[in-house]
């Protein structure tokens, strides 16, 4: 079995540029710089594809750590490394040293996942009180402890056709700081508004900061014409003090985002009872 050294973000975010594997004057080192730079890429593909900043910091290292086995694995299948190499720790340790700096430096979908570090655990109080909505809705997810919650209208599950309000994600970031919660806000509003386009509804959410409000975009119409169904999709993506807010509201085609702004509201009403 390969020795397969999990790849830490502290490792990811201490390690310096300096001494790069890739500049050694070795011919045999060139060979292994090559191998390496083409590993650290695919790594960094691989990553980019199965991560998203939903998921948790064990999540996240895990799929990195198979990122780099299936990295490793594919040199091997080619051939550009052997298994008598691969299972010598020496050896194997400046390849992952030098993969590890430049993932660190230079992989720009693993870095803006470094911000994570900077969280803080959201319980149950940053959250839309269960109360509000568990008369209509049940909760579907999580079923452990995460950064959101899902709720799905009772209706839906009783069988009931054209539900207005069908689906309620209610998610969270908390920092320690408005300023670090302001920077992840802008720095993921484009991932979070997921394809919508600005919502043409005027929404006004008092002491909301920074607040986006958008439609379903073109993907997501692409997607219900060809199941054949008709619906809206409603985001508020806002700060409140320092935690970064998404309400997520999933309609029939007939709810308005003003209508389906109540859960937003109903977010902020509960993140002022926090001290």
């Amino acid at each position: 079995m390969y020795y397969f050294r999990l790849l830490s973000f502290s490792l990811l975010a201490s390690l310096s540029t300096q001494d790069s594997w890739a500049q050694a004057t070795n011919p045999n080192e060139k060979t292994l710089a090559d191998i390496g730079n083409i590993i650290k890429h695919s790594i960094c593909d691989c990553a980019k594809s199965n991560t998203n900043i939903y998921m948790s910091r064990p999540q996240i290292d895990t799929i990195v750590a198979t990122c780099y086995e299936v990295g490793v694995q594919n040199a091997l299948d080619k051939g550009w490394l052997n298994e008598k190499y691969i299972e010598n720790v020496q050896l194997l340790q400046p390849m992952e040293s030098n993969i590890s700096r430049w993932l660190g430096d230079s992989c720009q979908s693993l870095i803006s996942l470094l911000q994570r570090d900077l969280m803080i655990s959201a319980g149950n109080q940053y959250f839309i009180p269960a109360k509000n909505l568990e008369k209509d809705f049940g909760l579907s997810l999580p079923k452990g402890n995460a950064g959101f919650r899902m709720w799905t209208n009772k209706a839906i599950a009783a069988g009931q056709k054209d539900v207005q309000l069908q689906v309620v994600i209610d998610i969270r970031w908390v920092f320690d700081s408005h300023q670090k919660a302001l920077d992840f806000h802008k720095a993921s509003l484009k991932y979070n508004a997921e394809g919508g386009v600005t919502n043409p509804e005027k929404i006004n959410l008092k002491g909301a900061q920074e607040l986006y409000c958008y439609r379903e975009g073109a993907p997501a119409q692409a997607v219900f014409k060809s199941l054949g169904i008709e619906q809206r999709h409603h985001y508020f993506l806002f700060v409140f003090d320092k935690t970064v807010v998404k309400v997520f509201v999933g309609t029939n085609n007939t709810c308005s985002s003003k209508k389906a702004a109540k859960f937003a509201k109903m977010a902020i009403k509960q993140l002022k009872t926090i001290k």
